[in-house]
């Protein structure tokens, strides 16, 4: 499981010159959260599936514009918590070449309601040792 909290603020400040896209002057602090959980299972030998549901929510000072987006990459452009469920099996079908499945769930994504609200991911992988 992993999960990361980010508290950022600022007090206030003076600024010769601010825009609609500026770093706001008035005193601000946000938290921004994303946590996954990641969990797996032999099935058979060389067969594995893995569950990877995540949650990422909250914002940056400012709406993430001006300096805002840098100090905190996790909250850029999240006007609303993404929620992504995946499961994954992968099957060693030889010793040098693996096959993945994918399934996605994805509530919100790119933290924007207008993308979505539900987008359904699927996807194959290959993976060759050489």
């Amino acid at each position: 499981m992993q999960l990361t909290v980010i508290q950022q603020g600022h007090a206030p400040f003076r600024a010769e010159y601010s825009g609609r896209n500026s770093l706001s002057t008035a005193s601000e602090s946000v938290l921004s959260i994303t946590s996954t959980m990641f969990v797996g299972a032999r099935l058979w030998r060389g067969g594995e599936i893995y569950f990877d549901p995540e949650l990422a929510g909250g914002g940056g000072i400012s709406g993430t514009r001006g300096i805002a987006g840098f100090p905190n990459g996790e909250g850029t452009q999240r006007t609303v918590p993404e929620q992504v469920i995946e499961c994954y099996c992968a099957a060693l079908l030889v010793p040098w070449f693996t096959l993945t499945l994918d399934d996605q769930l994805v509530i919100n994504p790119a933290y924007n309601r207008d993308r979505g609200p539900l987008v359904h991911v699927h996807g194959v992988r290959a993976h060759v040792e050489l």
